[in-house]
């Protein structure tokens, strides 16, 4: 059993402060560090965001104006970014969808791009001689960023070398081996600690994974029944999370819900249109999910972030 509590936001605005007198501007892509603070991209504020435990928001870097200025995080500028991830060494990794460029967030505060022309497209190459068509996702495993590209899978060093990982500039549904594979457009992308990457395919209504060794598969969704023979589906999932036993959580806006899959595909509903609402919850998009079992939410329509709370908290 869950319970749900407001953690920051509310209302639409850029103000920092203490839980519900923070305000958001359709906060979106979540990631948690090391200590247990959550970064959230604000999209409309052009900004990430800082969340303390106890829902203290303050603006590490960017502000409402936009741009893709890089230096000091307190005059650097984003464009509608749309995730972060963090690597090793706490550098944080932003999705900066607008300006079709992989920023970091240096333990300096230093933002500089990492790869990215600026101009959309599908080029391999180094840093800036690369392009990128939809940069909506990110995630970091072992020395690499992997994004959610729209119909494809790129791989980033952290010297900025952009390689395609999977799929290609053509969408479809078709599981098999890196370049052979077709998505839809991605929406969300997590790394296992084995690092396998689990998708959200918003086209194809499907949860869909990508092995070390390339290879594409389904996990639900799409044409693939619920292990378990229930009636359970998703809608229109948008966000995905990993926790340590290697459930999928998922952000389903057409259910206005959270759902978690199973490694074999079994889906529950954790909270939504089918469980008790303390806080209904209109279009959650991001998500992330704590050592404690915790589970982060932002909901864009609500320019808030919820936090759910296992009883066993």
């Amino acid at each position: 059993m869950y319970k749900i509590v407001l953690m920051a936001g509310g209302r639409e605005g850029f103000v920092d402060g203490l839980g519900d007198k923070a305000r958001f501007s359709r906060p979106n892509g979540l990631a948690l560090s090391k200590q247990g603070v959550l970064f959230v991209t604000d999209l409309g504020n052009n900004a990430v965001r800082r969340v303390t435990p106890i829902g203290e928001v303050s603006t590490v870097a960017g502000g409402s104006k936009g741009g893709s200025t890089d230096g000091p995080a307190a005059v650097a500028g984003f464009m509608s970014p749309r995730d972060v991830a963090f690597d090793a060494e706490g550098n944080l990794y932003v999705a900066d969808f607008g300006s079709n460029k992989l920023r970091r967030l240096s333990l300096d505060l230093k933002v500089s791009t990492l790869a990215g022309s600026g101009t959309k497209g599908a080029k391999d190459g180094h840093g800036r001689d690369a392009s990128f068509s939809e940069l909506r996702s990110i995630t970091y495993y072992a020395g690499y960023i992997y994004a959610a590209d729209r119909y494809s899978v790129r791989r980033i060093s952290l010297f900025g070398q952009v390689s395609t990982w999977a799929g290609s500039t053509e969408s479809g549904l078709l599981d098999g081996f890196a370049a052979q594979a077709r998505f839809g457009t991605l929406s969300a992308i997590r790394a296992d600690v084995h690092g396998n990457l689990f998708l959200i395919d918003v086209d194809n209504v499907a949860v869909r994974y990508i092995t070390q060794l390339q290879k594409v598969g389904t996990l639900a969704g799409a044409d693939v029944l619920p292990a378990d023979g229930s009636n359970s589906i998703l809608q229109q999932p948008i966000g995905i999370a990993l926790d340590d036993q290697n459930n999928c959580w998922v952000t389903d806006v057409g259910d206005r819900a959270i759902k978690k899959i199973s490694p074999q595909g079994v889906i529950t509903e954790i909270y939504g249109s089918k469980t008790n609402q303390d806080i209904s919850l209109e279009h959650p998009v991001g998500i992330a999910v704590g050592k404690d079992g915790r589970v982060y939410i932002s909901d864009i329509a609500h320019h808030a972030i919820y936090c759910l709370i296992p009883s066993s908290c």
